[in-house]
């Protein structure tokens, strides 16, 4: 019984500090492998490449749950939140769309997605 609980608290551990580093992790990395899925999902829904498009929309959703977690956080980003957002709820509409094989509307979608992360861009990314 203790063994257990001394596993539970080490994955209790693992996951707080996991949720540390989402929140504290934002940085050229992150917006880097958004970019680079960004593209990749543009590129994969012009081939009609379900299987790989539906993988990268869960990680750009994913992603922007933690770009979202991390202005909350860092607070007075109002906007930024708004854009991590919207930006998470075109990926999660990708993965509907990619699911339901509807390529067109999805490209459409990839079109807003990165018309979000280019606005956001200009009021937040340092240069």
């Amino acid at each position: 019984m203790k063994q257990k609980m001394l596993k539970a608290a080490a994955l209790l551990l693992t996951l707080v500090a996991g949720m540390a580093v989402a929140v504290n992790d934002v940085d050229a990395d992150l917006m880097q492998r958004i970019e680079e899925s960004t593209k990749n999902i543009d590129s994969n829904i012009a081939l009609k490449d379900g299987k790989a498009a539906l993988a990268d929309a869960r990680e750009i959703e994913e992603m922007f749950a933690q770009v979202e977690l991390f202005y909350k956080h860092k607070g007075d980003a109002v906007d930024a939140i708004e854009y991590a957002r919207k930006s998470r709820n075109f990926a999660t509409e990708l993965i509907r769309q990619v699911t339901e094989k509807d390529f067109d509307n999805a490209s459409t979608t990839v079109s807003a997605l990165a018309k979000s992360c280019k606005t956001c861009h200009q009021v937040y990314k340092k240069t």
